[in-house]
């Protein structure tokens, strides 16, 4: 089931992904697994997907991750 933006309400879009992690477990584990490696490969993998399937959301990510440096 694909979900336009800003259709649903908070709460149904936690109920939505509880009822996904309980009948996934083994892929959200995978998932988990991945991103969670020392060396970030896993990380780096799935925001290079990003950067090609959604172009400007990683642009965002990118200007959020350039304005918490300058704060640091």
């Amino acid at each position: 089931m694909k979900i336009q933006p800003r259709t649903i309400k908070h709460e149904k879009f936690k109920e939505l992904v509880k009822e996904w992690l309980d009948t996934h477990r083994e892929e959200y584990c995978a998932f988990a697994n991945e991103v969670s490696k020392r060396d970030r490969s896993g990380f780096q993998q799935i925001f290079q997907y990003v950067q090609f399937a959604a172009p400007t959301f990683a642009d965002d990510v990118m200007a959020r991750m350039s304005d918490n440096r300058g704060r640091r």
